[in-house]
């Protein structure tokens, strides 16, 4: 699993962050939207929130270490499974169109700090262990 780095408020850069994490299970996630709730929603999946989880400005994707995807835009989980691939985020159809040409995760993400006008690098990965 891939991200890019950047963080936006409308039009403006207002910094950088990592995008991916490890979770106590050992899966791994990456996200889009707003990073308070991101970071809200991992420590939920983690078992370590105390406040109510938002999930209504952000996306999780979860990568299992058995090689289940799941999309987190609620508190239940969308089991993706018909796609070889997928992307989220303002920089996803670029990505997207990367992976169909055969891409990995790290240069779709690549492609699209290439193409998108709001994908920043640098690009930080995970995989399953």
């Amino acid at each position: 699993m891939a991200a890019d780095s950047a963080i936006w408020v409308e039009d403006t850069l207002v910094f950088k962050i990592r995008k991916t994490h490890r979770l106590k299970n050992g899966s791994i996630c990456g996200y889009c939207g707003t990073v308070d709730s991101a970071l809200g929603v991992i420590r939920w999946l983690d078992g370590d929130a105390d406040e109510k989880v938002r999930f209504d400005d952000v996306t999780v994707l979860v990568l299992t270490p058995t090689g289940r995807l799941l999309k987190y835009d609620g508190e239940k989980p969308v089991p993706l499974t018909r796609a070889e691939y997928v992307a989220i985020g303002t920089g996803a159809s670029i990505a997207l169109g990367a992976m169909h040409q055969g891409a990995t995760a790290i240069e779709a993400i690549k492609a699209a700090i290439a193409h998108d006008s709001k994908t920043r690098g640098p690009v930080n990965w995970l995989k399953i262990e």
